[in-house]
């Protein structure tokens, strides 16, 4: 955040603000026992940024749009509320020294609506930061023309903001203080934009809405639950609607809207939290089961009674690879080798394979293979992608016992590349393994069959030993005579 050369002397007290604010931060969060926005007093400060002035330029004769004009302007938020600290009694209000009627200076009052992470705009310069502004003018759609008087008399401009490192990304629609044309001297009018000059020669306004994210862009694995940050701040206006389209390769739907009393979603699929909506002006949208079929761009559209205002959100889908390294004969009796380095379940889809080779020779030091090839990339049933990078080695030599291939994949995923491993065997060590397996192989054979045998005699034996067994029984047993009752004489 930088101030420009004219307004560089009244802007003073914020820039020491900054600097102080940075000790204060460190301070502050290492003693403090509560840190919760709601229990510190509150200071309000202006906020200085540079900015881009974007207008559309007039084609050939005048007729047809010719592209975007960007010119140098300066946005001066005032009355933003900041935690309060002793290091805030060095700022000073914003002076401007006298410019000309060119010069594009926006004074915008935060009362009703707040600037979310004000804050955090505050302390961007110390925390290695850049905040990005660009201001255009803002033409409002006829349900909001047909308004109060007052309406009528003001000009919209709508400013977008963002701070580097994808943290935070705010659209604020600005209205100027209403005026009469007759009570305006000529040379109190902006020439260029049309509006009323304040007597320091800036155009000053009010905040009137703004829509916001913390997660301009997200960067996510599949099958995550994903929240698409998007909250609003307004006065007086009713919400009329919340609108989530996608868009992805060209083409776009509307996925999600909410009217007042009414909610059309998919029958599965994102979602929104109307309570929090309601309560909050929290109109988040939340994915579950992230799929590929999920990336893409979103956009959060809001309508008010009188503006619309809209926050865009990249989501990517990252998922890291499994790799995978294993050697096949390149055909029998062959003393080559195919070592195949298979990736699976990536995405996107690029990756990059690097080949190498570790000699003990050669102190075990990286030797880079350049000669490989790979299959064509294959689409998983979930989106995913799974190629094979292939090389083709001799079978080392006895000499050379020892070496190592290794297959390096980078993937824009991984913060390092995934690194796998195999040490192949010399051709003395594959015959004599052979050797060895065949010998174990028949020792086991042999096992076996004795164990057979083994069993089978004894079952044989025990078998013998029931039929002798029984012929014993029968031998033994005494001829038993039922005796005869005699017959009774009379």
């Amino acid at each position: 955040m930088t101030l420009s050369p004219s307004v560089k002397a009244g802007c003073r007290g914020s820039v020491r603000a900054c600097l102080c604010f940075c000790l204060w931060q460190f301070l502050f969060t290492e003693g403090a026992e509560d840190t919760t926005p709601s229990s510190q007093m509150l200071r309000a400060v202006n906020l200085v940024l540079d900015c881009t002035y974007v207008s559309e330029s007039a084609g050939h004769g005048g007729m047809f749009p010719g592209g975007f004009t960007r010119e140098k302007a300066l946005l001066v938020l005032r009355n933003v509320s900041v935690p309060e600290h002793e290091s805030l009694d060095s700022i000073t209000d914003f002076q401007p020294q006298p410019v000309e009627n060119e010069a594009m200076i926006f004074e915008a009052t935060v009362t009703d609506v707040e600037i979310p992470e004000s804050e955090a705009l505050l302390h961007a310069d110390c925390n290695g930061q850049e905040v990005s502004c660009e201001i255009s003018q803002y033409f409002r759609h006829k349900e909001g023309k047909a308004g109060s008087g007052e309406e009528e008399n003001t000009a919209c401009f709508i400013s977008s903001i963002h701070i580097s490192g994808n943290s935070f990304s705010v659209t604020v629609v600005m209205k100027t203080i209403p005026y009469q044309n007759d009570s305006v001297g000529k040379d109190r009018w902006h020439p260029r934009l049309k509006v009323p000059l304040s007597p320091r020669g800036t155009i000053t306004m009010t905040v009137a809405f703004a829509v916001f994210t913390h997660t301009p862009s997200i960067r996510t694995q599949l099958g995550n639950t994903v929240k698409l940050d998007c909250g609003l701040k307004l006065s007086a206006a009713d919400v009329v609607s919340v609108e989530w389209w996608r868009q992805h390769k060209g083409s776009g739907r509307s996925i999600y809207m909410y009217q007042p009393g009414t909610a059309n979603r998919e029958t599965t699929g994102p979602w929104m939290d109307i309570q929090n909506l309601q309560d909050s002006g929290d109109a988040s949208l939340f994915i579950e089961g992230l799929g590929v079929k999920d990336e893409g761009t979103y956009i959060c559209l809001v309508s008010t009674t009188h503006y619309n205002a809209q926050q865009i959100i990249q989501v990517l889908v990252i998922e890291p690879p499994k790799v995978k390294l294993y050697s096949t004969p390149s055909h029998e009796g062959s003393s080559r080798s195919l070592l195949t380095c298979e990736i699976n379940n990536y995405y996107p889809l690029d990756v990059h394979v690097k080949w190498g080779q570790k000699v003990p020779e050669n102190e075990g030091k990286l030797i880079e293979i350049s000669e490989s090839y790979s299959t064509s990339h294959r689409e998983n049933h979930d989106g995913t992608f799974t190629v094979s990078s292939i090389v083709s080695v001799t079978v080392p030599s006895p000499e050379e016992r020892g070496t190592t291939y290794t297959c390096s994949v980078s993937h824009v995923s991984l913060q390092v590349p995934i690194t796998a491993s195999l040490h192949l065997a010399s051709a003395a060590d594959v015959e004599s393994f052979i050797g060895l397996a065949g010998v174990s192989l028949a020792t086991v054979i042999f096992i076996v069959f004795c164990c057979f045998l083994s069993s089978k005699r004894r079952d044989e034996g025990r078998s013998q030993c029931r039929e002798q067994t029984a012929a014993d029984t029968d031998t033994a047993t005494p001829h038993v005579t039922t005796p005869q009752h005699k017959k009774k004489q009379h």
